[in-house]
């Protein structure tokens, strides 16, 4: 979580993934047009934002995953 972002931004990945199936979230950074990724990233969890269950790529077009059934029991 600490080398990758930099890794990732130099090489020019626009997004960011981490899933973190222990938490049961998943945090997505999106590039700026700075070519750096946000301090705070979007964050997708079950209990977090319940109303907001599906991630979007903003890269891969109609690339999504639903963190209900990712997480799902």
């Amino acid at each position: 979580m600490e080398i990758k972002p930099d890794l990732y931004a130099r090489h020019g990945a626009r997004e960011y993934w981490i899933v973190d199936p222990g938490n049961r979230y998943i945090m997505v950074y999106l590039i700026d047009d700075a070519g750096a990724y946000p301090e705070e990233p979007e964050l997708y969890a079950v209990r977090v934002r319940p109303e907001r269950p599906l991630v979007e790529s903003m890269v891969l077009s109609g690339f999504s995953i639903d963190v209900n059934q990712l997480f799902s029991e």
